[in-house]
């Protein structure tokens, strides 16, 4: 659909990874964070390992798109690329922290790195 493959908003919380997840070849952005949305890419805690089957590739809108000032913590493990435009987009309002070193291409301008 157009919003892509996961979406959460209205200050929801999202943990992706801890294990093999796959959102792929989806129409619009993989994963759509909103309005004051907290999400956490990849195994809580640093355990590489947990999150070595996670794939977010091939959506038509990026990878994971961040807006309406959410964020996002990236822990060291994750992997995202292979997305049309960015694999990482957010909005001006919306944050980027953690380790993003595997988020192949970004467009955060709130990122904290």
């Amino acid at each position: 659909g157009p919003i892509g493959g996961i979406a959460a908003r209205l200050g929801a919380r999202l943990l992706v990874g801890n294990g093999g997840l796959s959102v792929q070849g989806n129409t619009g952005p993989g994963i759509l964070a909103d309005l004051q949305t907290v999400a956490a890419l990849g195994p809580i805690g640093g355990d590489a390992s947990a999150n070595a089957n996670t794939n977010i590739s091939g959506n038509t809108g990026g990878g994971f798109l961040l807006t309406h000032q959410s964020v996002l913590e990236s822990f060291p493990g994750s992997s995202m690329s292979g997305n049309t435009g960015v694999d990482l987009n957010c909005d001006g309002s919306s944050l980027l922290f953690g380790d993003a070193s595997a988020i192949a291409k970004r467009n955060c301008p709130l990122a904290n790195k």
